[in-house]
This record gives structure tokens, sequence and C-alpha cells, in this order.
């Protein structure tokens, strides 16, 4: 019975630990642009396979927030608060990744959606 009164308790306190720290809407926007400037990062210019998309990669490469605002403004973010945990949607550019938010960290089942070539 004992055990059983710890472990109650030990769920309440990570329950209580988890309302307090799941990510806000601005942490949302703060993650989406942390995670787009690591995939550009991690760029080629020369392995675009036109020229268009090779002088945009190199735009983006010398101009950060200027790509990344014109990234933002092809996605559609949706956030939802829950008790515990929030739910960020990410939709853009024929593509979506869905998004969970706890204890100030992000777990996603795929990249940022960014226009391909």
């Amino acid at each position: 019975m004992r055990k059983l009164v710890w472990l109650i308790a030990i769920l309440a306190v990570a329950a209580l630990a988890a309302a307090f720290t799941k990510p806000g809407e601005a942490d949302v926007e703060a993650e989406l642009k942390a995670l787009f400037l690591q995939r550009l990062a991690s760029t080629n210019p020369s392995a675009q396979e036109n020229g268009g998309a090779f002088a945009l990669t190199l735009m983006c490469k010398a101009d950060h927030d200027a790509c990344y605002e014109i990234v933002r403004a092809g996605l559609d973010v949706s956030y939802e608060d829950r008790t515990l945990y929030s739910v960020v949607g990410v939709e853009g550019f024929g593509d979506s990744i869905r998004c969970y938010g706890v204890f100030t960290r992000f777990f996603c089942n795929g990249e940022i959606p960014v226009q391909q070539g």
C-alpha cells in the first residue's frame, strides 16, 4: 500500500511538472526558426538541381532572417494547448508534420516542410 501511495505521488509531481513546462506559442516559433536554420546550414547550394534553387539557397545563406520569413509565410501552423502537453501541426509546401511539446522540448514526426528545389 505504501508503494502505491509513493507511485501516485511521483506521478502527480511529474504531471504537475509537465503542465508547467509545456512549450507555449512563442516557443513554437523559436523552435521552427531553429529547425529551419539547422536545415539551411546543412544544405549545399551547389547540390541544387536548377538555377533558381541555387540562387534561393545562396540568398538564404546570406540573410537567414529574410529567408525564414519567406518560408514561414508558406507554412500553416496550428497550436493546441492541452493540459499536460501541447500539440503543434505544421503544414505547407505539400508536406506536414505534427509535434508534441512537453517538458520544454518538442518531439516531431518529421522535418519542417520547406519548398524543395
